[in-house]
């Protein structure tokens, strides 16, 4: 017992010494309030050794922690320099930015900043704070300062790029682009980047090379291959562009816009049936769905399949009516034109005999109305009538 009391006295007097003379300047207000916490249990548990008085479990528990395993968790930290108090303000940081309460981030990183000094992380970060408050000159300066103290800063290289991208200076955004993927080549978003910059620079061909490129890491990346399908699509290479549609529409079936656009460059090569394959496959789509009707009608009407054809019409006339206009203009849909103009008599039809059992349960809810409500209404109507002949007198 009494080598137990001396042993637990010895550790907790040489962790306060090493706090109080090697490590109480690196975080001054942290080590002073962790000296008097551990000073003041120590102080009372060699009072109680030396009284040889009972210590309740409850306290014997707080001594070890506060004159044992807190300062000498406190000198393990500082002796690897990190600094305790500048670890809780990083997390209360993390808190408020992820909080997007991007002033009081701005605030602590600035204290943080005051412990430890400039690092590249705590200036990325600060950009990023900047950017989210829209104020964009700081946030530059902040990202340049942080590529300044750290050139493999990737990250912001790429932040640089965004604000350069949005301020329409583009080549500055390029070159900040492909820093950042010298440094972190799988970094994706770069690759997305910077391809979508050079496409609204014109630059076609070098954006489905940098495309490809990222695929070549990236080949589960629906959006990327559909971008280089649209692109080549634009430059006329339709093979290469059914093969990256093919490509991003197996990677996600409900990718309903690469099926349509396959479909129509396998229709003007006039590959029906590969064509109808592909629009097949958005008629689940409640955006699509009638479209795709429409275009298996044209399809196989092409394939002079008349009767499949107008079956497939009157589905797509049936979500949406626009569809019996455009079949007007169809010049596939010739040979199956008296059947269109069938299905639209009997459409007229069926509208007359709805709104004629309309007006008929109309009649028939007035015979239950009261006598007086009738007459207002017969006097309504009557004064409709008359106001009606003035005008067209």
């Amino acid at each position: 017992m009494i080598l137990e009391k001396i042993s637990i006295i010895f550790i907790s007097c040489a962790m306060i010494s090493f706090l109080s003379l090697k490590f109480v300047k690196k975080d001054l207000n942290t080590n002073l309030a962790i000296i008097s916490l551990s000073t003041l249990f120590i102080a009372s548990y060699i009072t109680f050794a030396i009284n040889k008085a009972y210590i309740p479990i409850t306290f014997q528990i707080l001594i070890f922690c506060f004159s044992i395993f807190l300062p000498t968790m406190a000198v393990v930290l500082q002796y690897n320099n990190i600094i305790i108090s500048s670890k809780i303000l990083y997390l209360v940081m993390k808190f408020y930015y992820k909080a997007k309460d991007y002033q009081k981030a701005i605030e602590i990183i600035g204290r943080l900043v005051l412990l430890e000094g400039n690092n590249s992380k705590y200036l990325y970060l600060l950009g990023k704070c900047y950017n989210g408050v829209g104020d964009n000159i700081n946030a530059r300066d902040c990202f340049s300062c942080s590529i300044e103290v750290n050139n493999n800063d990737y990250k912001s290289y790429y932040e640089l790029g965004i604000l350069m991208d949005e301020t329409n200076n583009k080549n500055a955004a390029i070159n900040m682009y492909e820093n950042a993927l010298k440094i972190k080549p799988d970094f994706y978003e770069a690759w997305e980047a910077l391809a979508i910059c050079l496409t609204s620079k014109g630059l076609f061909k070098e954006a489905v090379d940098v495309y490809k490129k990222a695929v070549s890491l990236y080949n589960d990346s629906f959006e990327m291959y559909y971008n280089i399908a649209m692109i080549e699509s634009e430059l006329g290479n339709f093979d290469s562009a059914i093969d990256a549609f093919e490509k991003a529409g197996n990677i996600k079936s409900d990718l309903y816009m690469a099926h349509f656009n396959l479909g129509k460059l396998y229709a003007m090569k006039k590959n029906y049936d590969k064509a109808i394959e592909a629009f097949t496959k958005i008629l689940n789509s409640t955006s699509y769905g009638g479209v795709g009707y429409y275009n298996l009608a044209v399809m196989y009407a092409n394939k002079e399949e008349y009767q499949r054809a107008m079956t497939t019409l009157e589905y797509a006339m049936e979500l949406d009516e626009k569809f019996i206009k455009e079949a007007d203009h169809e010049y596939s849909f010739n040979p199956i034109r008296q059947m269109i103009e069938e299905y639209k008599k009997a459409k007229e039809k069926e509208k007359i005999l709805r709104m004629q059992k309309q007006n008929f349960m109309q009649q028939r809810f007035r015979i239950f109305k009261p006598k007086q409500e009738l007459e207002l209404e017969e006097e309504q109507d009557t004064f409709e009538k008359n106001i009606l002949i003035e005008n067209h007198a």
